[in-house]
């Protein structure tokens, strides 16, 4: 209403042309289109002046207003959206710490023997002596695999215990070379048809020695040698061994 009475005014003052008046004029407004008897209105402009000042400064206080209870409501959302992320947080954390005693126990029942559980691995460690392909071929059992050691703890946490055994056998463990071209071939481990870049360097000193011409693809714990990883032939039988199925 505000505006439609700013701009009612200025009409005022565009039709009868009183533009130069002072704030004490008194200007006559007609309320009826009568030749003969027209009726007018008296207007103060000094009462014009402060009514539009008034106007003027409700609007501006308003708009300012607005403006802080849009900031407000900005600082209360932000405020909001941070407790609802420490909720999630907390509720993430609460859930994993329900779940892992879950994890571990569904893990341990199905480290089955004649699997055992080495470290936070489930192991088979088999003492037929086999070439390095059927030991791939050996662990059929449903999710086994030629055992693989993505980490360094793996690999010594089983090294230990093979050691413990005192069997004087090698075993062969799931790395491959996938590429004897390379200087030092393509090291990989073999986990249910997936191929993973080893991520440290497993072999013991002057390994892996396979050459293009003399393929040693194969990859077993070395009895002779405190049992550390080796590259061999494959399918030599001199150095048929046992093997470790990992699930």
């Amino acid at each position: 209403m505000s505006t439609m009475f700013i701009v009612c005014f200025l009409y005022i003052l565009t039709v009868f042309h009183v533009c130069k008046a002072d704030e004490n004029t008194n200007i006559q407004i007609p309320l009826m289109d009568n030749v003969k008897a027209p009726l007018f209105a008296d207007l103060n402009l000094s009462n014009v002046t402060q009514q539009l000042k008034r106007v003027i400064q409700q609007e501006v206080k308003r708009s300012i207003q607005n403006r802080i209870t849009d900031s407000g409501n900005c600082d209360r959302k932000i405020d909001a959206m941070e407790k609802t992320l420490q909720a999630l947080v907390l509720n993430y954390t609460n859930t994993l710490n329900q779940l892992t005693p879950t994890v571990e126990t569904i893990a341990s029942a199905n480290c089955q023997k004649p699997y055992q559980k080495i470290g936070n691995g489930c192991y088979f460690i088999s003492n037929d002596k086999v070439s390095g392909n059927a030991a791939f071929a050996s662990c059929t059992d449903p999710g086994a695999y030629l055992a693989n050691f993505e980490t360094l703890e793996e690999a010594m946490a089983l090294t230990l215990f093979i050691q413990k055994q005192k069997t004087g056998i090698h075993y062969y463990v799931g790395g491959r070379n996938i590429n004897r071209y390379l200087p030092n071939g393509d090291w990989r481990w073999i986990k249910n048809g997936k191929v993973t870049k080893m991520t440290y360097f497993a072999f013991a000193e002057g390994q892996p020695s396979g050459t293009a011409k003399d393929e040693q693809d194969c990859m077993f714990l070395y009895a002779n040698n405190k049992y550390q990883f080796y590259d061999i032939e494959c399918d030599k039988e001199i150095y048929y061994g046992g093997y470790i199925c990992e699930k």
